[in-house]
């Protein structure tokens, strides 16, 4: 081998090694958690600083003493956007970044009577996730004369038979958790 290839071997092989020194990966482990892993050849001090699309520091940390770590970090309170994760330790400064949507459930409800029956309801609700939903029911002074809460969890309907109910005009407030509401009157 001559003096240029022994040359060329050895600065390969110095900067490969410098870049394997330290290992970083970001997974999504849920909708809105993230989970940070580091691997680096040397024990040390490590800066996890977390920066939103305006540049804004949103989250920071330092861990002390390690080498490597496998972290979740929850975004589920912070806006959908894009996510700058820096870690700053011995190797340098590694860099990575993330886009974070925000999954709110998708909710339909429906509420009508049920044709050829008197006084007979049928509320519908079609949910993407599982909803605690609660149907308040009004007579025509307001007044609050039936109330449940149910757990719907894809497609759900319920009949309310009000035939015992005097009053001729009847109000339906369907709420679920996430807070979607529908009204209904007749």
């Amino acid at each position: 081998m001559n003096t240029k290839s022994i040359a060329l071997v050895l600065f390969l092989s110095i900067t490969l090694s410098s870049f394997a020194k330290t290992i970083v990966s970001v997974t999504p482990a849920t909708a809105s958690v993230y989970n940070v892993n580091y691997k680096s050849l040397e024990t040390g001090r490590v800066k996890i600083s977390i920066f939103n699309e305006r540049n804004t520091m949103v989250f920071s940390e330092v861990l002390n003493n390690v080498a490597s770590f496998n972290r979740p970090y929850n975004f589920s309170e912070l806006q959908a956007g894009v996510y700058t994760i820096v870690l700053e330790g011995k190797d340098g400064k590694q860099i990575q970044t993330i886009t974070h949507t925000v999954n709110k459930p998708s909710t339909f409800i429906s509420v009508k009577e049920v044709a050829s029956a008197v006084k007979k309801y049928q509320v519908n609700v079609i949910s993407s996730t599982t909803e605690t939903v609660s149907v308040r029911i009004y007579n025509a002074t307001s007044d609050l004369i039936h109330e449940e809460t149910m757990t719907v969890n894809g497609f759900s309907g319920f009949i309310f038979d009000l035939n015992q109910i005097k009053s001729n005009n009847i109000t339906f407030e369907v709420s679920t958790a996430s807070g979607k509401t529908e009204r209904a009157s007749f």
